[in-house]
């Protein structure tokens, strides 16, 4: 099975290895790779709505900048140490920006935003993280919602191994409400609890996929930035969430 997931990737990939080739003599080419099973997230199955919405940002932004994009697949093992050697300009990553790792790459502006987002049962009038003083929340041990909850004291905290237990909690009201990973509440929504949970907020911190280039690409970093602003504020960028889903 993980095989031929991985072979329909593949090919995926090679078919629209040359993005914005067919557009009106862009100025500039630039290899960027991915790993396809973009680890280390837990996409649960959604790896192919990722990468399709990836490969149509490049393309959206290879037209507005006129660039070339030619996207490739890599594990994810060797993704950084492939840029490093400078195999291509760039990688598409979850990789985040600490400090330390900005002394060592540039990074883009999220392009697609994963962190965590406040999840509430259907029909509840919570609608933000400030209407939950002196309610109950669920959290997953070890991720970074601990460190957003932190800014709200008065919110009771219920730490949880798995998201399934958590939204189970959240159903039957033991709980009032849930940080879940941005991706993995849209996949929850719309399938195992449909009609039973909705996504109160946007995602409430900068994690996400991002352009990652050495710190010599500024030119590349320059124009996917602006080229994201632009897509975004003509409204394309909407476009392509509503059609991969996400």
């Amino acid at each position: 099975m993980f095989s031929r997931i991985f072979l329909q990737i593949a090919s995926f990939l090679c078919f629209i290895g040359c993005i914005g080739s067919c557009s009106n003599s862009p100025k500039k080419g630039y290899a960027i790779a991915v790993d396809p099973l973009w680890y280390p997230l837990d996409l649960m199955g959604r790896e192919n709505n990722i990468l399709g919405f990836s490969t149509d940002i490049l393309k959206a932004i290879s037209s507005k900048e006129s660039i070339r994009f030619s996207l490739q697949n890599t594990n994810w093992d060797t993704l950084f140490e492939g840029l490093k050697q400078k195999k291509y300009e760039g990688v598409l990553s979850s990789l985040y920006p600490y400090q330390f790792n900005q002394s060592l790459y540039n990074f883009s502006e999220p392009y697609l935003k994963t962190g965590p987002v406040l999840v509430v049962a259907s029909g509840s009038s919570i609608a933000s993280l400030a209407d939950m003083k002196g309610r109950e929340i669920g959290l997953l041990s070890g991720s970074s919602s601990v460190l957003i909850v932190e800014a709200y004291p008065s919110i009771l905290v219920h730490l949880y191994t798995s998201i399934p237990a958590m939204l189970n909690d959240l159903i039957e009201g033991s709980i009032d409400a849930a940080l879940v990973p941005a991706l993995s509440a849209q996949a929850y929504r719309q399938d195992l609890y449909k009609n039973k949970i909705e996504i109160a907020t946007p995602p409430l911190n900068d994690e996400g996929l991002r352009l990652v280039t050495l710190k010599e690409q500024t030119a590349l970093m320059e124009s996917f930035n602006e080229g994201l602003v632009k897509i975004k504020k003509e409204g394309s960028y909407q476009a392509l969430e509503t059609k991969w889903s996400l």
